[in-house]
């Protein structure tokens, strides 16, 4: 009996997923704005930076950068920072 082929797409659209782990007492949150409105939503930890949320509206950006940064306050003061 033959074997099966199993075509593969030459491009996938599957998201494609990464780990990094911050320290939450150096990281903290970029909201860059440009001037005709569109963001973009960094975490920023010892001069490199990590691109996040780029499904996310413009609104929702803003908004998780403020729910972000309070959660790291938040941590922070959680482990004595």
């Amino acid at each position: 009996m033959p074997r099966r082929a199993s075509p593969r797409a030459p491009h996938s659209r599957a998201p494609r997923t990464s780990r990094s782990d911050f320290n939450t007492y150096w990281v903290r949150v970029a909201l860059d704005e440009r001037p005709d409105g569109r963001t973009a939503l960094r975490l920023v930890s010892h001069g490199k930076s990590l691109i996040i949320g780029a499904f996310l509206t413009d609104e929702e950006r803003r908004e998780f950068a403020g729910v972000l940064a309070g959660e790291l306050v938040a941590a922070r003061s959680k482990t004595g920072f």
